[in-house]
């Protein structure tokens, strides 16, 4: 399926013509997003062969690492920080143990399985801290789309994998109604992102519309 190679390409071109400022924030999206459309490339060529299982693998923690990192950016709680640091180490820790010391895949799959309830719940957390900052428009708060679209990916996510189902069940050539409904959370999640490019910049211009030299006397 070409979505999941076509989704991650939308934030970073929004990214690029609206030339953004590339803080911490921006900079983790934008690595997030390259990991996304070259780990799914890779997925994609290695259809048929014995190492497309350990690609799956590779993908997601990748993507879990990424992840973390745009999470620990879009909070204010240097706690929530410093949990979030702690919980990617931990946990890639935990995955290479089993990788080295050769666990079976169904020990790997709940470690995997683990992981995604992991990102759901910190990205929860996070959301929780820009919603106490009753001084800021969430609307207007990159941060708070960013966060969102993490948030449901992967709570849907989690939803999915609870019918018995693994992450190595997961077909991208294959149109089979688990990889369909996987696709389809994996792109809100970066239709979220644009949202999150895209919104503030336009309430600024509608903004700067509405306070013209009439309102500026």
């Amino acid at each position: 399926m070409p979505w999941v190679l076509v989704a991650p390409v939308f934030p970073l071109l929004l990214l690029l013509l609206r030339r953004m400022h590339f803080n911490a924030t921006n900079t983790s999206l934008v690595l997030l997003c390259v990991v996304s459309v070259i780990s799914h490339t890779f997925l994609i060529i290695a259809k048929g062969n014995p190492l497309q299982s350990s690609f799956v693998h590779v993908t997601f923690i990748s993507e879990f690492l990424f992840t973390g990192l745009l999470l620990k950016t879009c909070t204010p709680n240097q706690l929530l920080k410093y949990s979030i640091i702690t919980s990617i180490l931990v946990f890639l820790g935990i995955y290479t143990s089993f990788s080295i010391m050769g666990g079976q895949a169904t020990g790997i799959e709940i470690v995997m399985k683990t992981g995604v309830i992991l990102l759901f719940l910190v990205s929860f957390l996070v959301l929780a801290s820009k919603v106490n900052k009753i001084d800021e428009s969430l609307i207007m708060c990159p941060d708070f789309w960013f966060t969102a679209g993490i948030f449901f990916h992967f709570g849907l996510y989690s939803l999915l994998l609870l019918t018995s189902k693994s992450t190595s069940d997961l077909k991208y050539h294959d149109q089979d109604q688990f990889s369909i409904m996987y696709v389809i959370i994996f792109c809100l999640q970066f239709i979220f992102f644009s949202v999150g490019i895209l919104l503030p910049k336009s309430l600024d211009i509608n903004k700067e519309k509405n306070n013209g030299p009439y309102f500026r006397r």
